[in-house]
């Protein structure tokens, strides 16, 4: 846990904190501006400064200001206003015209985003937007996909979940759409088993969240060639690199590099952090209708050889019996990945332990 009730982070002293699939979230007190939300987002990556910098000038109707931006280990500290809304998770499910209406305002919102000097995104998630007491949309986070550990689905996702569109009737995904990087993670891990989770683990919270707290933040390894022949000719730099990368001396079957081990760790990550899609759940030891894999996850890696890296990966995963309750396991993962054409690759996964929170 990043933040602490009754603690003070900064300036800001600390009321109440919830776990949310976008990182923690706190309703906190500043002398100067009043409550206030903190924001804890975890990254992949670090965000540049431009980036950083790039919030205080956002200035958009439907989005919530950042008024303070705090870089923290592996992760970005949003200080917002503290507005009073409706999460739309609580509109779901909705007509269709009042969801056409919404994305149409949500579009002008999108456009003004990817027109920045650092294109940002809008986490397309229900929990993340709400409307106020006169009707208006308000978003809370955006960022950049290649930064921010977290799930930013598309629009038409977001669409299809506002009016109860179960995934059995979406449109049918093409072979090349379902193994591009880009759809691995976005709008499958948001439909609609998935909502459920997260309206349950919300229920309490304004958009959730904000009820619960007005309430109380390789390089290849050469290969061998083999002495010159007078009879043969030199091999053109195109040939060698084809033999290069037919080699079976190659990178795959040679002692992972550091970039092979990043590499496999963020296939780990990403794997369990999308376990809850109707197709990994046998992964999770089932034991309720809905769960959800929260961010900040713990990976040690435990066992490597060529072509193969074995991680330990320990997340809290949040498991709704479909009555409005839940609990939160801290759930043990061991993930196998593989080195395939070049690419890192989860093989075999299974949960080797559980501790309830």
């Amino acid at each position: 846990m990043f933040f602490e009730p009754g603690t003070v982070y900064r300036d800001y002293w600390i009321e109440s904190v919830l776990h949310t699939p976008f990182g923690e979230w706190a309703l906190a007190f500043d002398e100067a501006k009043g409550k206030v939300y903190l924001q804890h987002v975890p990254l992949r990556k670090p965000a540049p400064p431009s980036l950083i910098e790039q919030y205080f000038s956002l200035d958009h109707p439907l989005l919530v200001p950042y008024w303070q931006v705090y870089q923290e280990s592996k992760a970005l500290v949003f200080v917002r206003p503290y507005v009073h809304v409706d999460g739309l998770i609580y509109r779901c499910p909705t007509d269709e015209e009042t969801a056409a209406k919404w994305c149409d305002q949500l579009s002008q919102l999108e456009t003004y985003l990817e027109n920045q000097p650092n294109p940002m995104k809008i986490v397309y998630v229900p929990e993340n937007i709400g409307v106020t007491d006169q009707g208006e949309l308000r978003v809370f986070l955006c960022g950049d996909a290649s930064c921010m550990r977290c799930d930013f689905s598309d629009r038409e996702t977001f669409r299809r979940t506002l009016i109860g569109e179960k995934k059995g009737n979406a449109p049918p995904e093409t072979e090349d759409a379902r193994h591009t990087p880009a759809s691995k993670g976005k709008s499958r891990k948001w439909f609609w088993g998935v909502g459920i989770a997260l309206f349950l683990l919300f229920i309490a919270a304004g958009f959730g969240l904000i009820h619960f707290l007005q309430k109380s933040g390789e390089k290849p390894v050469p290969a061998q060639t083999e002495p010159p022949r007078p009879v043969e000719a030199e091999p053109e730099p195109a040939e060698q690199a084809s033999e290069a990368a037919s080699s079976p001396d190659l990178s795959e079957d040679s002692a992972p590099t550091q970039e092979d081990i990043d590499q496999s760790r963020t296939a780990a990550e990403e794997f369990v952090s999308s376990l809850d899609r109707d197709e990994r759940q046998d992964i999770l030891k089932k034991r309720a209708r809905s769960m959800t894999v929260l961010p900040n996850m713990e990976a040690e890696q435990i066992d490597s050889r060529p072509g193969e890296i074995t991680w330990d990966i320990e997340a809290e995963v949040f498991h709704s019996d479909g009555n409005m309750k839940g609990k939160t396991y801290r759930t043990t993962f061991r993930v196998v990945t593989v080195k395939e054409n070049g690419a890192w690759q989860v093989k075999d996964a299974e949960v080797t332990g559980e501790e309830k929170l």
